[in-house]
């Protein structure tokens, strides 16, 4: 497959062997999860974030910048440039201007809480339900603007719901911030193959050392997953941005990317 011609609107649907060519926009990938389990939801949405991170990243720096988003955005009909800044700018978290993965990682969380994104997402749907309508379905309304099929919305959805729901549950003091004991009764208990792993017990070491004495916010807690599920599935996750969350496995956890965003 990956050496053949593909015309620009082919699907390829739930395929973990497929050619890695949508990030060069020849394909288009559909995320389908073999089961329920979150680590298929966490396998499939950093999957397809991956591949609409580089379709965004039109000029290949491996960075996004805010006219990159905007013209993604207006061109799947999302026109409100107010909303797009306003969450751009709570993605930013270094304020260097652009957007890492980690930080898009982010932003795809915040999207569904924007008003401004709810309310033109609404729109959207039959006006006599609005008042009725499930948190999940104006969720998937709102990535609708992100990915062409619903299947990805619904993924994007259900897998950031499913993990702030895990945040939330495993925070014990309730101060918003996971320590790593917290993290560790998150992985071993949702996530057991992750727990002890070998491919991923270093990079929780590297980025998060035991007794560090610091504690992680949301936003580092999806760049930790990501780079752990990329170790764990690398047929699957491509893993080509963690060092975007981890600058560098192997220096000290001080001078890391992620370390330095646990105060954040």
């Amino acid at each position: 497959m990956a050496g053949d011609s593909v015309p620009e609107d082919a699907v390829v649907v739930g395929e973990a062997k497929c050619d890695e060519s949508p990030l060069g926009g020849r394909k288009a990938y559909v995320a389908q999860c073999k089961d329920s389990s979150l680590r298929e939801l966490l396998v499939e949405v950093f999957r397809i974030a991956e591949i609409k991170y580089a379709n965004i990243d039109q000029d290949k720096a491996g960075v996004l910048m805010f006219p990159e988003l905007k013209r993604n955005l207006t061109k799947a009909g999302f026109h409100n440039e107010g909303a797009m800044m306003r969450i751009w700018k709570d993605s930013d978290a270094d304020n260097d201007g652009n957007v890492n993965f980690g930080e898009f990682l982010h932003l795809l969380y915040q999207w569904q809480y924007m008003q401004e994104v709810k309310e033109e997402s609404a729109k959207h749907l039959n006006a006599t339900d609005c008042r009725l309508v499930k948190k999940m379905e104006l969720a998937v309304e709102s990535y609708s603007v992100f990915f062409k099929y619903r299947e990805n919305a619904e993924i994007c959805a259900r897998a950031f719901s499913a993990l702030e729901e895990n945040y939330k549950a495993f925070d014990k003091d309730q101060n918003k911030k996971l320590c790593r004991a917290e993290l560790d009764e998150f992985l071993s208990s949702q996530l057991p193959f992750l727990w002890k792993a070998e491919t991923t017990t270093p990079v929780l070491d590297e980025a998060f050392p035991q007794n560090c004495g610091h504690e992680i916010r949301f936003a580092t807690f999806l760049g930790l997953l990501y780079v752990c599920i990329s170790e764990f599935e690398p047929d699957r996750v491509t893993g080509r941005y963690k060092d975007q969350c981890m600058d560098s496995v192997g220096k000290h956890p001080a001078q890391t990317a992620l370390f330095a965003s646990l105060k954040k």
